[in-house]
């Protein structure tokens, strides 16, 4: 009787190549798992060709790189010897990944090309498909050799009964008998199929291979050939075989028949397509990914995971995730999340780790256990998502409602701050007029009316800082306007400092608010000598130059679209800004110096004002040796504007006529009341928009023009004004208000055709602007 499956105990011999030990023992380890199989090592390819002399080899597990004879010339020495060229070969290799090497192991005679890292499972797979494949070549040439001493029946009987597709074939290749498990596989019956040819099923991408091995095959140079080739089902679908031919021949010589042996392997290359494209899924993931053993210690890294860490798959193959450790989380913190995984369930969180460069990073991290057929965890996939980005964002986001929430506060500082200014300055105007023949009291009041003029040029500052303020830009000639600017500044500063200009000679003209321009460049200098007050030669040096932007630039500094620039460098020699220090001191109240030394607001003043003007600013520093403030104001074309200080105006004074004052704080109204009486008006006044319309009633004839505040009880000076022209249409109007032009409870008043005067004002404003109104 003819035995048609390997016999139990017959092992199966597998030769495992490689010139790593530790991979040896590996490969070895893993295909002990398989029964009734035998494995032989050889550590390089001599060794190989060696062991197939002495052994009866039915598998070769071959690594492609290794010294000496590498893994394609072993092969092709195997298939230039009758008694090894029919032992199946798989390569292995964890380098040569390409299609051009695949291509090129197929052309050496292998059956199969697997790719590190392996599948555990795909490869005891792939054994058990080949040693099932060789069992089945084995048994049939065993029953082919035996059939001259075998009935006839009995061979057809195991050629119907088979599972495996089957075939008689004639020289010419037309079918001389199939089996049913060939017809089931292939779509057609048994009367169909003999009406065809072998050629007619063969994919035709396939042909050209086919061809050759036929040839070779009846031209004698070989007796059988085993190949993967695709057949065409009669639905149409792609077919994938293995498929073995062997040759019998007739006593007196030449070919008799062909005897076919089709293996359908379509799901296990289905299987594979899946393996793959999950493969090339993970390595062209935009996440990090990470597999471990159950133990914790790294298989597979992706090119997501290097690109973030700076560790290359290499580098922490066989290392623990402990690499990444940043410090920045507690023990407490790692035992949960191994009870997590330990458990089989999927934890999820955020943590702080640290790269190959020591930097820290943030990451929203996944872990997941592997598990096995049985349900064991056998390993861990840990995914990361780097989260530096977003917290960024984050940052901007928080820093954006922290100077929002400060604009509401300095907003409603504002408007109360500029009220008392307003009646100070108006009552310094009234006591500097009375106390006209006493020149030192004059001078005194002098100062406090400057004085009280800065502290509202502070606040429009804390305005622009906070983004609500209004930013008056003018046409600046730099270099006239800094030298200007540094001259008055110079004598405030210690006799020790020395400060050098250098602003060339070109005139360079840039659209900004003259104040803010100001104030920036003043705070930047008081924070210079600040640093500078334990440096034994302290230096302050400014300089301005033109700056054409390169693409680099403009990718720093997406808020600007400009191409040319003024550089303002403002460099000192100081105490330096610490690492720790420098990405907060752009933040409102984040202050380095001692208490009652800084209010941490200098350079946030700055910050908005660049903002506010499309300008750019960086900052370099070294601790312990200086800073240097870099600061790019887009330059206009323009004609040479000649920077002069403010002079102040002459007075335009009234000729009797009567105005209606309305404002609801009592010492504005008393004060402002007398300041227009000196200059030549008569006032009535109203404390509310009520009441001034009550005034204006039983007076509108006599009333020349109305000067109210817009924000009042009762009734605002918008709705007051409406109800005054319906009784007089053409009356004339002057609004003023302690808020700022942008405050939106002022409303829409700014887009109609209205002369609006802010708090505090001078007096020669106040009259030159009531004049005007009056005269239009």
């Amino acid at each position: 009787m003819v035995e048609l499956t390997a016999g139990n105990d017959i092992p199966f011999k597998i030769l495992i190549v490689d010139d790593n030990p530790s991979n040896l023992f590996t490969l070895e380890s893993l295909l002990r798992r398989l029964e009734h199989c035998e494995v032989v090592q050889a550590s390089s390819g001599e060794a190989a060709l060696a062991t197939t002399i002495e052994n009866s080899i039915d598998l070769i597990l071959l690594d492609v790189q290794m010294p000496g004879m590498d893994g394609y010339s072993t092969a092709e020495h195997l298939k230039m010897t009758r008694r090894t060229r029919d032992i199946p070969i798989i390569f292995i290799t964890a380098v040569f990944k390409s299609a051009e090497f695949i291509k090129r192991g197929y052309e050496v005679g292998a059956i199969d090309y697997l790719t590190k890292p392996l599948d555990e499972n795909q490869l005891l797979n792939r054994i058990r498909l080949h040693r099932k494949i060789f069992e089945r070549e084995t048994a049939l040439r065993k029953a082919l050799k035996t059939l001259e001493f075998e009935s006839q029946e009995r061979f057809r009987s195991y050629f119907e009964r088979s599972t495996v597709g089957m075939a008689i074939v004639n020289p010419d290749r037309s079918w001389q008998e199939v089996n049913d498990a060939l017809c089931l596989m292939l779509g057609y019956s048994r009367d169909e199929l003999m009406h065809m040819s072998w050629p007619e099923l063969v994919c035709p991408d396939d042909q050209k291979l086919d061809e050759g091995c036929i040839n070779s095959l009846l031209s004698g140079e070989t007796d059988d050939y085993t190949i993967e080739l695709r057949f065409v089902h009669k639905d149409g679908k792609v077919v994938h075989t293995h498929f073995a031919v062997r040759s019998v021949h007739k006593e007196q010589g030449g070919i008799d028949y062909l005897t076919a042996m089709i293996v359908d392997v379509s799901k296990t290359k289905e299987a594979e397509a899946v393996l793959r494209r999950l493969s090339q899924a993970v390595e062209h993931a935009g996440e990090s990914i990470m597999i471990t053993d159950s133990s914790g210690i790294i298989e597979y890294v992706n090119p997501a995971f290097s690109e973030l860490t700076g560790y290359s798959s290499d580098e922490v193959a066989g290392q623990n995730p402990k690499v990444l450790k940043s410090g920045k989380q507690q023990a407490l913190f790692y035992e949960k999340m191994w009870n997590t995984i330990l458990s089989g369930q999927v934890w999820h969180g955020k943590m702080i780790d640290r790269k190959k460069d020591g930097s820290f990073y943030p990451a929203m991290v996944t872990i997941s256990p592997i598990k096995s057929e049985l349900g064991e965890t056998t390993g861990f996939v840990c995914l990361q998502q780097d989260l530096s980005e977003n917290e960024e964002l984050e940052n901007r986001f928080y820093q954006a409602q922290k100077m929002e929430a400060l604009g509401t506060l300095v907003g409603g500082i504002a408007h109360e701050f500029n009220n008392s200014l307003a009646g100070i300055t108006g009552n310094l105007y009234l006591a500097k007029k009375r106390a006209s023949q006493l020149p030192e009291v004059i001078e005194k009041l002098d100062i406090i009316e400057k004085l009280s003029f800065k502290s509202s040029e502070l606040i429009k500052n804390l305005l622009s800082f906070a983004r609500k303020g209004v930013v008056q830009k003018t046409p600046i000639n730099l270099p006239l306007f800094l030298k200007e600017v540094i001259k008055v500044h110079r004598v405030s500063l210690p006799e020790n400092i020395r400060l050098d200009l250098d602003v060339g000679a070109l005139p360079m003209t840039v659209n900004w608010d003259a104040n803010l321009l100001q104030q920036a460049l003043i705070n930047l200098i008081n924070n210079a000598c600040d640093a500078l007050m334990t440096v034994e030669e302290p230096l302050i040096s400014i300089k301005l130059s033109e700056f054409s932007a390169d693409g680099d630039f403009l990718a720093r500094h997406p808020e600007t679209d400009a191409d040319n620039f003024a550089c303002l460098s403002i460099r000192d020699n100081g105490a330096g800004i610490s690492p720790d220090d420098l990405p907060h001191i752009l933040e409102p109240f984040y202050t380095t110096k001692k208490i009652g030394k800084g209010t941490g607001l200098g350079l946030s003043m700055v910050s908005g004002a660049m903002h506010a003007h499309q300008a750019c600013m960086e900052i370099e520093s070294v601790e312990g040796e200086g800073a240097l403030f870099l600061f790019y104001l887009p330059l206009q074309e323009t004609e040479e504007i000649e920077f002069s200080p403010r002079q102040r105006e002459v007075i335009e004074s009234g000729v009797g006529e009567l105005i209606l004052l309305v404002d609801d704080e009592e010492n504005i109204l008393e004060t402002s009341k007398e300041v227009l009486e000196s200059i030549g008006y008569r006032v009535l006044v109203a404390s509310d928009g009520s009441e001034a319309v009550d005034v204006f009633k039983a007076n509108k004839d006599e009333i020349s023009i109305v000067v109210t505040d817009i924000m009042m009880p009762k009734l605002g000076g918008v709705e007051a004004v409406g109800l005054m022209k319906k009784i007089r249409p053409e009356i004339k109007v002057v609004f003023t208000t302690g808020y700022n032009k942008e405050e939106e409870r002022l409303g829409d008043v700014h887009s109609s055709d209205v002369i609006v005067l802010y708090k505090p004002y001078e007096v020669d404003e106040l009259g030159r602007t009531i004049r005007r109104a009056l005269d239009a």
